[in-house]
Order: C-alpha cells, then structure tokens, then sequence
C-alpha cells in the first residue's frame, strides 16, 4: 500500500517534460515532502495529456449512491480491471501521478520504523492513476503491485511506477486494455534505493525537509503513533477523527 509520498522537485518534472504544459499558479505549488490522502496534488489525466494539473488523492467512483462513500487511495493492479470500483476509470480515465519518492512502514521489533524509497539516481517519476470526477473535483487513486526485491523486506505492496515511454502508453486509452495491463509490474529494483527516516512523516502535518533525512538506526528511537491522513475539506456533517492510511486501501 502506497499512504504516502513526496513530490519535491515539481519544477524538475515541469523541466523534463516539456511536452506537458503546467498553468501558472502550479509554479507557486510548495514542495511536498510527506503528501498524504485527502490533499490536491500534481498529476496527468489521458483526457489532457499535454497538461499538468492537480487532482485530490483519494477515489471516488462517479456513479456512486452512497451518502458518505468509501475513499480509495489505492487500487490493486489485479484487480483494477474487474473490480466494480475501479474497471470503468481503468479503461477509460488514467492518470499518471507525479513523485520523487514514497514511503513505506516496516515492522520490527521496536514499532513500526518508515522508510523513503525513490530512485537510485533521485529523479522524478510518476505512478500509474486512475481517476474519476466528483463534483468539480478531480479524484485519483494510486495503483499497486508485488514488490520488488528491494521493497519486499520493507512492505508486501508498492506503487506501480512507470518509466517515462510508460507514462504515455498508459495515459494512450486507444490502445488495448490488455497492453495497459502489462505496465503494472514493480519497478526494477537496481534503480531504486530505500532508508530509513524518522517518525516526522507519521504525521501529515509535517511537511518540511527534516521529513526525508535519513535516520540513524543506531540511536535510540520512541515508538509513534501510526500515520494520520489529511482532513477533508470543511464540510456540514460532522468530520470523521483521521484515520491510519490503511484502512483507506483497496
């Protein structure tokens, strides 16, 4: 499961993707060191390919009854394609969701310890979305898979990452639903780094650089709370306590 992430470096995805327009006020975006559920952050949708914009992490089916609806801020790569939920928004409304790194919690026997995995050469990237409107609001959710050998002894899940030929086969909704599908592997694992940082992210209030230094394991640590989502915004009914990632996963 993918509960956390950071985009940083927003003017070096803006740089590398020069076939992507980003509105003005996207270069006044702070960097986001510990982007959390709930939050409006930069992404890609098929239907403007040529276009950087922000969408709100967090799910929504658009045909949805429900009064108060489940959010998803993940979605299973096996079963995106069939699951109710989420096979209308895969054949038809992708994203991709743009990232320098994301985090993950592993279990030890002193707590939960969370660690910052991005590339090995720190670079941005982008995850593989889908997406769906809810209101005036774009709604996105991240797509997992098996890990790869090097995130595997940290957590059973990881985001799906693309590589830059990646990202515009998938936002391509022309091409066969099947070939969609064969992107949704892990990302080699060579490329990747991971280590440990501190408690900090737990809590999505802290956005600062302090959140991505790495942690000395060597010195001792006090256990913390599991990590909180982002509130939604203001709203009549009265707001639910925040609640830990994952229990917000596919």
């Amino acid at each position: 499961m993918c509960g956390r992430y950071s985009m940083i470096m927003l003017h070096e995805v803006i740089r590398a993707r020069p076939q992507r327009a980003a509105p003005p006020e996207l270069f006044d975006e702070p960097p986001h060191y510990n982007a959390a559920p709930e939050q409006d952050l930069p992404i890609t949708i098929n239907e403007e390919p040529h276009a950087i914009r922000l969408g709100r992490w967090g799910f929504i089916p658009g045909n949805t009854k429900e009064k108060k609806p489940r959010i998803h801020i993940n979605a299973r790569s096996e079963t995106v394609d069939t699951r109710p939920a989420f096979r209308d928004a895969f054949q038809k409304r992708r994203c991709i969701v743009y990232a320098d790194g994301f985090y993950e919690w592993m279990k030890t026997d002193h707590g939960k310890v969370p660690h910052r995995i991005c590339l090995r050469d720190e670079d941005v990237f982008a995850f593989a979305g889908i997406f769906d409107r809810r209101g005036d609001q774009l709604r996105y959710a991240i797509l997992t898979t098996a890990p790869n050998e090097l995130v595997a002894p940290i957590h059973d899940r990881m985001p799906v990452i693309l590589s830059e030929a990646g990202e515009e086969r998938w936002l391509d909704i022309d091409a066969p639903a099947r070939e969609a599908k064969k992107l949704l592997v892990s990302y080699p694992a060579k490329e990747m780094t991971a280590y440990a940082v501190s408690n900090l992210v737990n809590n999505y209030r802290n956005d600062s650089p302090e959140v991505i230094e790495p942690l000395d394991l060597s010195a001792p640590r006090e256990e913390a709370p599991p990590p909180s989502r982002a509130p939604r915004p203001p709203a009549k009914r009265k707001r639910r306590k925040p609640t830990p990632p994952g229990l917000f996963d596919a």
